[in-house]
């Protein structure tokens, strides 16, 4: 009875989830010009795409929200941060420092791209904590006043951590980058935007990227402060928010990259957010002091 309960929930918060995306679509339609340059064999596949990605987002907020040791507007802050922040604030803040890259796009269409982007979690996200019951004031979950539950979020000096978290993102970023551009579709895609990267230091390429590992960071943060259980369920759960959040999105179909282009990107993004997600979970967590462990005598 309570599999079915939690099944209709979360099949109730996946129709909202699609209601939502499918208005902030009509509201906000991508330019005639950029869909003009979907391909006929993509654009068929846009429907599943939606289907497919707001089903997997659903899930993983349910689970999220389910699993949340808060509630209300603390709970609300925080997915709005896992969810908007890492989604659409951080590759977009990209997209607009390699605007050149992409030379349908303005900043004003990646200032549209973000706004109805935080439109829609902004409206999605209440409904998924009404239908879990998390959106008032008092925890649901009476086992959120535990000992575990109370267990510090954050190691006491996490932040000693941030210099070899910001250098692992740069190792990430670099070496799974390398995956997209194997492809010759993708070089000859971006050729002349990489040709222009050789008037730009390396030096300054690497602390643009030093600078968005400290905010993915960020971003990731206050899942741990939200989240009951264990380190590991912790960092299991903030690679695949990670994962998800990132790369899922380029799943739909658009005139702005080609399929291989976007497949590249996905790998490239799924596996090295992942990894970076768990990395800064291995890193910033304490191991909880309330889980017993096994004790080896000689």
């Amino acid at each position: 009875m309570e599999r079915m309960k939690w099944i209709a929930k979360w099949l109730l918060s996946w129709a909202v989830y699609v209601v939502v995306f499918s208005v902030s679509g009509m509201l906000f339609p991508v330019s005639e010009a950029i869909m003009a340059k979907v391909g006929t064999a993509d654009a068929k596949f846009m429907m599943l795409a939606l289907a497919v990605v707001t089903l997997c987002e659903s899930l993983l907020l349910n689970y999220v929200v389910s699993s949340a040791r808060v509630t209300g507007l603390r709970l609300m802050g925080a997915l709005l941060v896992l969810t908007w922040g890492i989604q659409t604030f951080m590759t977009q803040i990209e997209t607009l420092v390699f605007i050149k890259a992409f030379p349908d796009l303005d900043t004003v269409g990646v200032l549209r791209i973000m706004l109805s982007s935080f439109l829609v979690y902004l409206a999605a996200i209440p409904f998924i904590m009404l239908i879990q019951g998390k959106w008032k004031g008092t925890l649901s979950n009476p086992a959120s006043t535990s000992p575990v539950a109370a267990a510090p979020a954050l190691k006491s000096r996490w932040y000693f951590w941030l210099p070899v978290i910001s250098i692992a993102y740069v190792v990430l970023y670099f070496s799974f980058g390398l995956f997209p551009i194997s492809f010759p579709e993708t070089k000859a895609y971006y050729g002349a935007w990489i040709a222009s990267l050789s008037s730009i230091s390396p030096w300054t390429l690497g602390g643009i990227q030093i600078v968005r590992g400290l905010l993915w960071t960020l971003c990731i943060l206050p899942l741990f402060f939200i989240l009951e259980g264990s380190k590991e369920k912790k960092m299991v759960t903030a690679a695949v928010v990670m994962g998800v959040f990132t790369a899922f999105q380029l799943m739909y179909p658009n005139g702005l990259m080609p399929p291989i282009v976007r497949f590249g990107h996905f790998v490239e993004l799924f596996s090295e957010m992942m990894i970076f997600g768990a990395l800064v979970g291995a890193l910033v967590i304490p191991e909880d002091p309330y889980i017993s462990r096994p004790v080896f005598v000689r």
